[in-house]
């Protein structure tokens, strides 16, 4: 069973992933125009290494990057952008659910390869209940500041997640208010709303 965290949020951070390009997909690519990783991770850097959809990603990380707040590396965990409920994409058999590859890709073009750091909500457990175990966290543009979770809700890319009360709930609830009301993303193109 996981425990509550009863301290204040923990800011980990993270350093910058250099001058490389994307391509229109989201990878990096190197003057050539080649498609290339997003290099040798600094010592005490945090990068977005992979996005698997719209609301879970990869952390690459260096020998000197913060510890998580259960003592584990960051280098290959996967985080759950906390309060943040993006469309499913394909799962087969099971297809994609409407706006799913494109919150997908908007997540991708956001944080791929981007410096970020992560804040922990002490009222949320650590990590969800899947077999992955995932962090949960606010995901951090170290570059500007911006909450990543919240952009891709304000954005039409993604609902707030309901289920759970965090301490930015009514901020993501106003975001996706927002969005639908400006039919943005999502709710421009889909019909049913969020779950």
């Amino acid at each position: 069973m996981l425990r509550r965290l009863s301290i204040l949020p923990l800011v980990l951070f993270g350093c910058d992933s250099g001058n490389l390009d994307r391509d229109d997909a989201g990878f990096f690519v190197d003057d050539a125009g080649q498609r290339t990783d997003v290099g040798e991770v600094k010592r005490d850097t945090i990068l977005v290494k992979y996005v698997f959809d719209g609301d879970t990603i990869k952390l690459s990380a260096g020998p000197d990057a913060p510890l998580t707040p259960d003592g584990k590396p960051l280098e290959g965990e996967n985080v759950r952008l906390l309060g943040v409920d993006a469309p499913e994409i394909e799962h087969p058999p099971t297809p994609a659910e409407c706006w799913g590859p494109e919150s997908s890709a908007a997540a991708r073009d956001l944080l791929l390869g981007r410096q970020v750091r992560l804040e922990y909500d002490p009222a949320q457990e650590l990590r969800d209940g899947t077999e992955s175990h995932r962090l949960l966290a606010y995901v951090i543009l170290v570059d500007g500041g911006q909450n990543a979770n919240g952009e891709l809700i304000r954005q039409g890319h993604a609902c707030s997640f309901r289920r759970f009360a965090h301490r930015l709930s009514s901020v993501f609830n106003g975001y996706e208010s927002e969005a639908e009301t400006a039919n943005r993303g999502f709710w421009a193109s889909c019909t049913g709303g969020c779950d």
